[in-house]
């Protein structure tokens, strides 16, 4: 049985269990109640810390839960890490943050998300914007937002793999200046059923 039939048997289940509970209730005097939907998020996180370089040129320290670059890559223009995601299937994709630290007034980090099609071209497709943390930003720890393509926020495990692409420069006068990434966390919401009870 895949995951998308497994969710909906899960789904059935669940309303056919509230339902019954809503029934009960239903009898009891002076007592309304119904089903009513209502929107669940979950969050998703993902350790910078876990994710791998595209190509073994490039060199990078992750043992103080951020990931630096210490070492650019000499075989590609960009130096690129790749981590992949476990997301359900079936729910919206509301949000993509990145966490890191920047004091950096020259270079920045970027990333998107990205999803990788299992059966046929194209075989990767952005999900998101690009989001950057800013050459001009010197404040610190930062939180950036990526936006999400409308069309593209389902997620289909199906059809395809996720993941967060990260462009990760070396920071340009280290120590004193500094680049790094801690976390990336995906929002997705999906539709719960939950009852509602009224005293008449």
């Amino acid at each position: 049985m895949n995951v998308r039939k497994m969710i909906s048997l899960a789904l059935v289940v669940q309303i056919t269990t509230l339902a019954a509970a809503v029934a009960l209730l239903g009898v009891v005097p002076g007592v309304r109640a119904r089903l009513a939907m209502a929107d669940s998020v979950r969050h998703f996180s993902l350790l910078a810390q876990t994710m791998q370089p595209i190509d073994s040129s490039i060199g990078y320290d992750n043992t103080d839960a951020f990931l630096k670059t210490i070492q650019e890559s000499t075989i590609n223009t960009s130096t690129v890490y790749i981590g992949q995601l476990d997301l359900p299937d079936g729910a919206r994709i509301v949000s993509v943050r990145g966490f890191g630290l920047d004091t950096d007034p020259f270079f920045e980090f970027s990333f998107r998300l990205y999803r990788y099609n299992l059966y046929s071209d194209p075989v990767w497709s952005p999900v998101t914007d690009l989001a950057s943390s800013g050459v001009f930003f010197q404040g610190g720890k930062v939180e950036v937002n990526a936006q999400v393509y409308a069309d593209m926020a389902v997620i289909d495990n199906d059809q395809y793999s996720y993941g967060i692409s990260l462009v990760l420069p070396t920071a340009y006068n280290p120590p004193y200046q500094d680049l790094g990434v801690l976390r990336f966390v995906v929002d997705t919401s999906y539709t719960a059923f939950l009852p509602s009870v009224r005293r008449n």
